[in-house]
């Protein structure tokens, strides 16, 4: 059982919250929240929680802007 683990913030760096969605977009989290279910970028709920991969999200933002 020779198992590699992650630190837990290690792991949380990969993702991006609601929060974090807010701030950088500057909306409201119904607005992120409606962008979320949109399904224009993967995200994943985890315990009741949104995460949005960093990679996924930063290449849709990417494609928005060109």
């Amino acid at each position: 059982m020779n198992e590699i683990r992650r630190p837990v913030a290690e792991e949380q760096n990969r993702c991006y919250t609601i929060s974090d969605l807010q701030q950088m977009l500057v909306l409201s989290r119904a607005s992120v929240t409606a962008l979320l279910k949109k399904r224009e970028f993967h995200w994943i709920q985890i315990g009741g929680r949104y995460r949005i991969p960093k990679k996924g999200f930063d290449a849709w933002l990417e494609r928005q802007c060109q």
